[in-house]
């Protein structure tokens, strides 16, 4: 297979650059350092830590996956791109499989690849974080495009808050939707 990845934060490009790297498989993985998003040009990127692997900074918002508001450490100004654009344009084949985690962005991106979604080549398999901000307007957005929720799981920090007796509706999950007539 073939994987194209896409980082916008500026620490982490560099350690996602050296593990593709030192896994020697600089040929089956290309690395966009741009951001996904609903449409193509610039943006402010807004971090909320400038250490490698840290979460929840995005492309122009400051508002968490959570409703929470927060002050950005630093910002950038970032292109970013939508992949119906990056697929018209020959940059990034179609995906078979995709996979979603920007930390509240989740349906700019989605929407930026509609073409994608909905296309005659469509993804066998789209997985994406849903939080609770706008996480039931993503999932009725995914069944009105043809998709069904096929799977969930939540990472081991959300389920610890599960097993401690927070709603389960209260935190994220992430959520793995095949097309309706997809037959395994």
């Amino acid at each position: 297979g073939r994987v194209v990845a896409f980082e916008p934060h500026a620490a982490t490009i560099a350690t996602l650059l050296e593990n593709v790297s030192l896994n020697g498989l600089g040929e089956r993985i290309d690395v966009l350092s741009c951001a996904l998003y609903g449409s193509t040009g610039y943006l402010p990127f807004l971090y909320r830590s400038l250490t490698a692997g840290s979460g929840l900074s995005q492309v122009g918002a400051t508002r968490d996956p959570f409703g929470h508001d927060a002050e950005p450490v630093s910002r950038e100004l970032k292109a970013v791109a939508a992949a119906d654009d990056l697929i018209a344009s020959g940059t990034i084949p179609p995906a078979h499989v995709v996979k979603i985690d920007v930390d509240g962005n989740e349906s700019d991106v989605l929407a930026g690849m509609r073409g994608l979604l909905t296309g005659a080549s469509r993804p066998r398999s789209v997985q994406v974080e849903v939080n609770p901000e706008g996480g039931r307007e993503l999932l009725e957005w995914m069944a009105e495009i043809g998709y069904r929720e096929t799977g969930r799981h939540r990472t081991l920090c959300i389920q610890k808050s599960v097993n401690e007796g927070a709603d389960p509706a209260s935190l994220g999950a992430n959520v793995i939707f095949q097309p309706a007539s997809y037959a395994r």
